[in-house]
């Protein structure tokens, strides 16, 4: 893994591809901690992405929601 700072100040280490993604149920919607282990950074961190719309989210009844898909194609646009 290396860590890449995005062209919005948002720094996140990842893994070269996008093998990590391969892994998760492209069908649910994941909270904040699921998000946070697999960007490897803290729960704070999305939270405070969450709050900067730095971050694709959904509200569901209130609570914080990711979209895999959405989050991965995140990732791609910020990539340099």
């Amino acid at each position: 893994m290396h860590c890449k700072t995005e062209g919005n100040g948002v720094r996140v280490a990842r893994s070269r591809g996008t093998a990590i993604f391969d892994k998760l149920d492209k069908r649910r919607l994941y909270t904040v901690d699921e998000i946070a282990g697999v960007l490897t950074v803290s729960s704070r961190t999305i939270r405070d992405w969450v709050y900067l719309d730095k971050i694709p989210y959904f509200k569901v009844c209130g609570a914080v929601r990711f979209d895999v898909t959405a989050i991965q194609e995140w990732l791609e646009m910020e990539t340099v």
